[in-house]
């Protein structure tokens, strides 16, 4: 290292050590920082340049697909109090505003916890996301990878992440490219929120473009709910749930690893949600035959598919796990499981109305 650089160094950091105020220090260093970012080789990395800024100026965005269950929640909040900040908050600057792309939740840490803050001075760290990542777009896009390079993502807010992105006009290369995922993750996506049909037709041109505007598209929908779903019968050979096994008999050596499997994964909603949403588009002869059937406990019968689904476990294990859970726990998997099964029903109608076989095969 050059000697006078290294002087020039050593006074710097003399001259910021004097200076009156913690908030008066810190902006120094953010400023001082800056500068060297600004000459560094490695500049083109947003990580090069990493300042700390108050909490209370940086907002959240409106799309995060991210949702963390409160023990994670907890354990993100011990992490920062015993090994500090190891990872920056990724954001963008739009006239005066701060957002956040990514790190949303280790925000939440600083603004909840006196500790955590008392500690960073009621600032956190942040760095800034590249000049031409910045368009809403791109940013979306931003943080659906951060958010699946971690392996946490809520599909449900993806999907509206994915109706906007089709909204602005992205085709499906785009998004698939950007995002980091297969086109049939993205057709998923597009089922979830009642737009696989974009990739194939241009079905919704001919209704008005009711992509065009959200108040268009809230009346259609609010039209959809009064509509009555009638029975649709599908040979049980058919059905998804017998061809995996939901109704097999386990042999009683292996009944109580599967009990143990069970109350674990049907006490956890977040996981057990994610399953419900998975399994009702990925078994769609089973979800026709009984989501339009009013007459069974639909609840139930979604829970029983994503334990099979996700873990193969049978029908009847299922039903002796639900009895092993606290009143709260089986309150947080009959909430989800009736939100997948109301959005599985709005999307059948929506379908329906506009004449389209549900569900359809390529």
């Amino acid at each position: 290292m050059n000697d006078r650089i290294k002087e020039l160094s050593k006074q710097l950091a003399a001259e910021i050590s004097m200076l009156e105020g913690v908030d008066s220090q810190i902006e120094t260093l953010n400023e001082v920082r800056f500068a060297l970012h600004e000459v560094s080789p490695m500049k083109h990395h947003p990580v090069d340049w990493v300042y700390w800024e108050k909490s209370l100026n940086v907002e959240a965005n409106e799309y995060n697909p991210n949702a963390v269950a409160p023990p994670e929640m907890e354990l993100l909040k011990r992490s920062i109090i015993e090994d500090g900040y190891t990872m920056p908050i990724v954001a963008y600057s739009d006239d005066g505003t701060i957002k956040i792309v990514d790190g949303f939740h280790r925000r939440q840490s600083e603004r909840n916890n006196p500790e955590i803050s008392n500690s960073t001075f009621g600032r956190v760290p942040l760095t800034q996301i590249r000049k031409e990542q910045a368009g809403t777009g791109d940013r979306m896009a931003s943080t659906i990878r951060h958010n699946r390079a971690r392996g946490v993502h809520n599909i449900e807010l993806m999907s509206n992440i994915v109706a906007e992105l089709v909204e602005m006009g992205k085709g499906d290369a785009w998004i698939c490219k950007h995002i980091g995922m297969s086109a049939d993750e993205l057709l998923r996506l597009k089922q979830i929120t009642g737009l696989r049909h974009f990739s194939k037709t241009n079905l919704f041109l001919k209704v008005g473009r009711l992509k065009a505007t959200k108040k268009i598209r809230t009346k259609w929908y609010s039209s959809m709910k009064k509509q009555v779903i009638k029975q649709v019968w599908v040979r049980w050979d058919e059905w998804e749930d017998f061809k995996n096994g939901m109704w097999r008999k386990t042999p009683k050596s292996e009944e109580s690893e599967f009990l143990n499997l069970a109350i674990e994964f049907t006490g956890d909603w977040v996981r057990y949600g994610e399953a419900m949403k998975e399994v009702v588009f990925e078994w769609p002869r089973t979800m026709l035959n009984s989501l339009t059937n009013n007459s069974i406990n639909q609840r139930a019968f979604v829970g029983h598919c994503a334990c099979c689904f996700k873990h193969s476990l049978p029908e009847y294990i299922t039903r002796m796990a639900w009895m092993k859970l606290t009143d709260k726990q089986r309150f947080d998997a009959d909430a989800i499981a009736q939100k997948v099964i109301d959005n599985w029903k709005e999307l059948y109608k929506n379908r329906m109305q506009l004449k389209i076989p549900f569900p359809d095969y390529d």
